[in-house]
């Protein structure tokens, strides 16, 4: 899997709306004002196939989220994905629904990569988040401070840290023992399969999946258990694994030893 490439547009459309409103610090991200300062208002009402909705009547607009997602981080970055197709997408004129898998995307570049990219520079903004992702073998346990700091999904908090950590890091949410969305950071040398089998002897997140209980600790394991390349097989990885509640869902984050290490 090559590096995504983010939404220039998406990104400056968020940045302007974090100048616009002078906002200086995470606390003030309080999605539902903004939205409201933009003409949108928010409401959180049961939905049946879908997370949010976008209903949109000359300049204003109307954001449902599920009500099911009240409180959590999630609904934060529904909302913000909505407000994003709101101020990018005028198009977007009707009942404009987003489920799952489209709050997910971020690889294309269509509407719904457009629509994540902005929540999360909208919630994360790069001033504040970039400064707080040097850290040294970034784990779960980094991405579980910057999260409560951000009120943002490790999935989402995840994802933003590997685009901006200067360590050679990445983040994989893996399925039924398969890769399913992975991100890497600049220095990160390898590709990801997307597809691609985990071996419950080989990786941790393999064994979670299997229903095993793993060490609570980053371990290392071989490199080429999850990567691409043909010195793979010679490298470690730091690999810290959970589960994502009942979702079925693991994440995983991957620290690449230095070969002199």
């Amino acid at each position: 899997m090559k590096r995504r490439q983010a939404s220039p547009r998406a990104a400056k459309r968020a940045r302007e709306v974090v100048t616009e409103l002078g906002i200086r610090d995470p606390e003030e991200l309080t999605v539902e004002l903004i939205a409201a300062h933009y003409g949108a208002m928010t409401f959180y009402r049961p939905l049946r196939n879908e997370e949010g909705r976008l209903l949109r009547k000359g300049g204003r607009g109307i954001i449902v989220v599920a009500d099911g997602l009240a409180g959590t981080p999630r609904a934060r970055f529904v909302a913000a994905h909505e407000l994003g197709h709101f101020l990018l997408h005028e198009g977007i004129d009707q009942y404009f629904l987003c489920q799952t898998a489209d709050l997910t995307e971020y690889r294309s570049n269509g509407i719904e990569a457009e629509a994540n990219q902005f929540a999360a520079e909208l919630l994360m903004p790069e001033p504040f988040f970039a400064p707080l992702c040097d850290r040294n073998r970034p784990c779960l346990d980094d991405l579980v401070e910057l999260s409560k700091r951000f009120a943002t999904s490790l999935m989402a908090t995840a994802f933003r840290l590997a685009r901006f950590s200067p360590e050679p890091f990445a983040a994989v949410v893996s399925q039924k023992s398969r890769i399913l969305y992975a991100a890497r950071s600049s220095t990160f040398p390898y590709y990801f399969s997307v597809g691609q089998r985990l071996s419950p002897s080989s990786t941790y997140a393999g064994e979670l999946h299997c229903g095993r209980p793993i060490p609570g600790t980053p371990q290392f394991v071989d490199a080429s258990a999850w990567v691409d390349g043909d010195d793979a097989g010679e490298r470690d990885v730091l690999e810290h694994s959970m589960a994502l509640g009942e979702t079925g869902l693991v994440l995983s984050t991957l620290w690449l030893r230095d070969d002199d290490a």
